[in-house]
């Protein structure tokens, strides 16, 4: 059984070097193409001036600082599910399986994965309010909503 171990933990990360990078390649271009259509939309919206200056100038923080938020919200995920499997009994894996696969098969997973995306949105809104668009020539109430629906559309809703 120990030799058994050894040569899984042996071949794991070359299937990880092989299947994870394109995923990861697809990962980020999606979502740089999804932030893109999100800012330029938004920048139409609220009639903003200098809309190609704007957008070369924020396009790399508002696709990055989100993505990293995403990964932030999805490593609490992983941990949550690895923490409710230590809890659960042998028989009944509702909590950790309904975060990975399905959160509508539990109300708590629903309730741990909604909170997770909850706070995923906050940190984005913060991150937009004080650093991302914070140059902005918006008045304080449209920098507010501009930030808010940017957060609705850079959250990580993939995660229900």
């Amino acid at each position: 059984m120990q030799s058994n171990q050894r040569l899984h933990e042996f071949f794991f990360p070359v299937w990880l070097l092989i299947f994870l990078p394109p995923m990861l390649l697809f990962t980020l271009g999606f979502s740089f193409i999804t932030d893109t259509i999100v800012l330029l939309v938004l920048l139409f919206c609220y009639k903003m001036e200098k809309k190609a200056q704007f957008y070369r100038k924020t396009i790399l923080k508002a696709w990055f600082i989100p993505f990293c938020c995403q990964v932030f919200g999805a490593l609490l995920l992983y941990f949550a599910a690895k923490l409710g499997h230590a809890f659960e009994s042998a028989g009944d894996t509702a909590y950790s399986a309904g975060i990975f696969a399905n959160p509508f098969s539990s109300v708590l997973s629903f309730v741990t994965v909604l909170a997770v995306i909850l706070l995923v949105m906050g940190l984005i809104y913060l991150f937009c309010r004080k650093w991302i668009f914070a140059k902005a020539a918006l008045d304080p109430q449209k920098m507010r909503m501009f930030c808010i629906v940017y957060a609705l559309c850079a959250s990580p809703w993939a995660f229900l």
